[in-house]
């Protein structure tokens, strides 16, 4: 438990900070290449975490991609919502999270989640760089159903589409999860259409 601690204490105070170390990937070129998922009709391409596999047969609303560990005992997932909107190109991800965040309150966001009946426990939020790309993020834990779980949720605007992708677990395998986590958002790059 005292191992758990440290690593969720060392993730936090990198991401209060601004910035998360994401881990880099160990395996060869070739490996990730075949992983690699290419959505560019949705504005991105990222590459899956070993182990994990794109899930079809769930119905997210508004979501383009979802993954998920193959291990029957693993509830881990992310997924990514990518909506384009040709009035987006002429706005900067710089403008559109002041507008968005402003003094970078998550509020607005976290009602999104709210409207959708999740009822956010907000943990933390803050900036991220994805992509080279300044991100808000938001922290928070959540019932679906009776299972509690934990998820950290990323938005910003590149290239005319607004991004949030979300990584999600249990909050006791959380902490280990950080690791496939920070492989799928470190490699989520936005493309052009």
């Amino acid at each position: 438990m005292r191992l758990l601690s440290l690593l969720l204490a060392f993730f936090a105070s990198s991401v209060c900070a601004g910035t998360i170390q994401l881990p880099s990937a160990s395996d060869s070129p070739s490996s990730r290449a075949a992983r690699q998922v290419d959505e560019r009709a949705n504005g991105f391409t990222v590459v899956l975490p070993e182990g994990w596999a794109r899930r079809t047969d769930l119905q997210m609303p508004g979501v383009v991609l979802i993954v998920q560990a193959t291990a029957k005992e693993r509830a881990a997932n992310c997924n990514v919502v990518s909506t384009y909107n040709d009035r987006l190109l002429g706005l900067s991800n710089a403008e559109y999270l002041q507008r968005a965040f402003p003094a970078d309150d998550p509020s607005e966001l976290l009602a999104s989640y709210k409207a959708s009946g999740l009822s956010p426990q907000l943990l933390r939020s803050g900036r991220v760089t994805i992509a080279g790309t300044q991100a808000m993020f938001v922290e928070f834990n959540f019932f679906r159903g009776s299972t509690k779980l934990r998820t950290f949720n990323v938005q910003f605007l590149g290239k005319g589409f607004l991004y949030t992708l979300g990584c999600t677990d249990v909050p006791e395998r959380y902490s280990s999860s950080l690791p496939e986590f920070g492989l799928f958002l470190s490699s989520f790059r936005p493309v052009e259409r």
